[in-house]
């Protein structure tokens, strides 16, 4: 049975592939570099070895792009740039499975019977806005112009304060952040004072 490679084998033998597709005029040294971070990020090299030692197997490829690595003659190289990017491809779709491989170790698939669901007992949900918002990702949508980041405005404040939104909602005090990608300050200013009727910290 073939035994796959050490991870730092495959990636010095695609650094010095990609080294020689720069030095052919096949590739950006910019994409070259980009390319071979995120391999060594998916490969998990960074993390294991280190960025400085990831940076140092890249420049001794780049450095040494006329010698031959793991059978990797750069004169064959040169006549056949297709068969160079076919291998780098190659090589980029075996990180891409090992990256799959080692996130789905991460991620057990937990099997469950009815029985035991209804026997567990679960802590009760946390709301940000009581009735509104739960801790957690909420995509808040609707029609234009409906009021969307009034009330977001206001329900941040009073999460902010503990205070209440929507009249009669209590909100648990907490901290908020609101981000207003499409006001300025100007605008900001204004509903604010609409709101409260003074500033806010």
């Amino acid at each position: 049975m073939t035994q796959t490679p050490p991870a730092i084998d495959v990636f010095r033998e695609r650094c010095e592939a990609l080294a020689l597709l720069v030095r052919n005029d096949e590739m950006d040294v910019a994409e070259a570099a980009d390319r071979l971070q995120n391999a060594a990020e998916g490969y998990g090299l960074v993390a294991e070895l280190g960025q400085d030692a990831v940076q140092g197997i890249i420049t001794e490829a780049f450095n040494n792009s006329s010698a031959s690595v793991g059978g990797f003659d750069e004169n064959a190289f040169s006549e056949n740039c297709d068969a160079a990017r076919a291998r780098v491809e190659a090589e980029e779709k075996l990180a891409n499975s090992r990256i799959k491989s080692k996130s789905d170790r991460h991620r057990p698939v937990i099997i469950s019977t009815a029985e035991a669901i209804m026997s567990k007992t679960y802590a009760p949900v946390k709301y940000v806005v009581p009735g509104v918002f739960v801790e957690g990702l909420t995509l808040f949508a609707g029609k234009p112009k409906v009021g969307k980041s009034w009330f977001l405005l206001h329900a941040a404040v009073a999460v902010g304060r503990g205070s209440f939104t929507l009249g009669e909602i209590k909100c648990p005090e907490g901290d908020a952040l609101y981000c207003a990608l499409e006001d300025n300050e100007r605008r900001l200013q204004s509903r604010m004072r609409k709101l409260f009727g003074h500033p806010q910290a």
